[in-house]
């Protein structure tokens, strides 16, 4: 249990404790031959005491209740040695992998609560098949006193049974085979009801997946008190628009709920009025991802995207994504490298939805280099270009084998920024456009009357000089010829 303040862990707290199974036999006596050895008898009692507050015959949660009754139950005094012993045993047990312990500051009282989520101990095979525990139980008992109680916990096949090359089969019947289910009627209060349970797990912040949704309540528990811009992210609750351009960002940059309110914090994000700048909020986005970036080469990243375009972008793609699931013209042909991952109408539907940096892992590398990074997001945040269009260009490069070089993807983009190209449709029949030209230049055509461009072409022509060749026509001079000749060559001095 990391603990830095001591006075965080009194007996005036509230703990909780959850457990989702029971306790068997077998899992006794690991406890007390297996585990004991390792954390020692007083964790093992407090492991025991926290069991116990729950009914051997149920699952789930029990009641709040004060640390100060583990304290009194296990004999600690409530004092800083007391608390200190009472922390170690429970970092033992943590450490063995029979608990976990998490800590919630509830955000009406700030009261800090606590919650024990107890493991069941490893059964035999797990256990011996665990390195780590099985070297810290050699380094406690010794090596010959394990390999006894190996032996002693898993009973071995007898010889007389044990033939290798007896022939074996499968007797077990499935479950279709006996039963038959009412598939005919369909209840759906039954199904909704199977499906929320009663008993919900509290989880912890820290492993709240990246694609959840960031609601309010998370954003204002984490929120700090005392910050100037509290009282505009309190009308957040009010203002959905705000929360799903928030979580656009969030997604996009794999932005954590405590950089967000860190991000939401900082000055200049939000007016004087309360009204959230969506401009600043994206810049300054940009520039935490890149740093993290930047930080941890490795790191899987999502995506980068334009704020000001984002609604926009999710209209069009509102728009777009019903059309070209049925209209073929206003689809893309999925790459050869990924037809056995996406069928047509779900690679057109990841184009036309996803952040572009999305694309980019699936349609070029899981790990992009920091310079495609930063010329894909100067793309999306200064050419306004929206993720379905920088989509569309990643796949028209990649399917078409154009150069990837800086200065050739933003002349492309100069043209689509030229050209208005602000949807998934319009970028679809943009580049299939380019590509009829481009092919309907490269066909020979049967007319000698070719068509060149570019200076390159026009400077590889050089200018026609005229040649004179003799020709069976030319007759030889004759004598009065070269005489006349000869007499003018003597007037301007040339002949002596």
């Amino acid at each position: 249990m990391r603990m830095t303040n001591p006075l965080h862990f009194t007996e005036n707290h509230r703990f909780i404790i959850y457990r989702d199974f029971s306790l068997s036999p077998l899992d006794l006596r690991m406890m007390s031959i297996i585990y004991q050895p390792m954390a020692g008898a007083y964790a093992i009692s407090l492991y025991t005491l926290l069991n116990q507050q729950l009914p051997a015959d149920r699952i789930g949660y029990t009641a709040a209740d004060q640390l100060r009754k583990l304290f009194l139950s296990l004999g600690i005094e409530p004092n800083e040695r007391g608390r200190k012993l009472l922390i170690e045993q429970f970092s033992k047990l943590e450490a063995v992998g029979l608990l976990h312990t998490f800590r919630t500051e509830l955000s009406q009282t700030e009261e800090y609560i606590y919650e024990f989520r107890l493991s069941a101990p490893l059964n035999p095979t797990e256990f011996f098949q665990t390195q780590h525990l099985l070297l810290l139980l050699r380094d406690k008992l010794g090596k010959y006193p394990v390999l006894a109680l190996r032996a002693d916990l898993e009973g071995t096949l007898q010889p007389d049974v044990d033939d290798p090359y007896g022939i074996r089969e499968e007797l077990s019947m499935p479950f279709y085979e006996i039963f038959s289910l009412d598939s005919q009627t369909v209840d759906l209060e039954f199904e909704q009801a199977s499906k929320s349970s009663k008993v919900k797990e509290l989880t912890p912040e820290s492993e709240h997946k990246e694609e959840d949704r960031l609601q309010y309540n998370h954003i204002i528990r984490r929120f700090p008190k005392n910050s100037v811009n509290r009282q505009h992210v309190e009308k957040l609750k009010d203002h959905e628009d705000d929360l799903v351009l928030i979580n656009y960002l969030a997604e996009k940059y794999r932005l954590t709920l405590k950089e967000m309110c860190q991000l939401l914090d900082e000055e200049g994000v939000f007016t004087t009025k309360g009204k959230l700048l969506n401009d600043q909020l994206e810049h300054k986005a940009n520039e935490t991802f890149l740093q993290s970036r930047k930080r941890e080469e490795s790191v899987e990243w999502g995506s980068v995207g334009q704020a000001d375009a984002s609604r926009n972008q999710m209209a069009a793609v509102s728009q777009d994504t019903n059309p070209h699931s049925d209209d073929s013209s206003s689809s893309l042909k999925v790459p050869d490298w990924l037809v056995e991952q996406y069928d047509i109408s779900a690679y057109n539907k990841m184009l036309s939805s996803d952040p572009h940096t999305q694309v980019l892992r699936v349609l070029v590398a899981p790990n992009i280099s920091r310079p495609t990074l930063n010329l894909f997001s100067k793309l999306n945040l200064y050419y306004r270009l929206p993720d379905a269009v920088l989509n569309v260009l990643i796949h028209h490069i990649r399917t078409t084998k154009l150069p990837w070089k800086e200065n050739y993807i933003e002349k492309m983009a100069a043209s689509l920024q030229g050209e208005q190209i602000l949807t998934f449709t319009q970028a679809v029949e943009y580049f299939r456009k380019e590509s009829e030209a481009r092919s309907g230049v490269a066909k020979p055509t049967g007319s000698n009357n070719k068509k060149t461009t570019g200076f390159k072409d026009k400077a590889s022509h050089k200018p026609k000089i005229p040649i004179f060749r003799a020709t069976e026509q030319d007759e030889p001079l004759s004598a009065e010829a070269k005489e006349e000749i000869k007499r003018k060559m003597r007037q301007f001095g040339k002949v002596t």
